[in-house]
């Protein structure tokens, strides 16, 4: 990807600096929806939350509906543990009212804690998939 479609300042400096991107405009469910696909093991920077939420502010900027396509694959306890990331993640999503659906893959036992933790802070969480 060139570095002039990047919206995130983080990674116009480096890409690999997070890794929530768009990869479809149209969901199977939902053809109103936009997909979303992150991997938080390719993330250089997920335990900074500022520049996550920031991320995550530029690619949602102006959209609607999206589905987010969560993978866990080579996630170990320091992705587990970014609760206050979760938190904020959780009232972003909430103001921005257009989740509509997390698929969450190659998840470990962990993602369970981790879904909980969600369900305390954003307790109307849109329609989560885990497998």
């Amino acid at each position: 990807m060139a570095t002039n479609n990047i919206k995130c300042a983080f990674c116009k400096v480096n890409p690999s600096n997070h890794s929530f991107k768009e990869i479809n405009n149209y969901s199977q469910n939902n053809s109103n929806a936009r997909v979303f696909y992150s991997r938080p093991a390719d993330a250089k920077l997920y335990k900074d939350t500022k520049s996550v939420i920031h991320h995550f502010e530029c690619e949602l900027l102006g959209i609607g509906d999206w589905e987010w396509i969560f993978d866990c694959e080579e996630m170990d306890i320091g992705h587990y543990t970014q609760f206050g990331l979760v938190r904020e993640l959780c009232q972003l999503f909430a103001l921005q009212g257009g989740l509509r659906r997390v698929k969450i893959i190659n998840s470990g036992w962990l993602i369970n804690l981790t879904v909980r933790c969600a369900r305390l802070v954003w307790p109307k969480l849109p329609e989560i998939q885990i497998t």
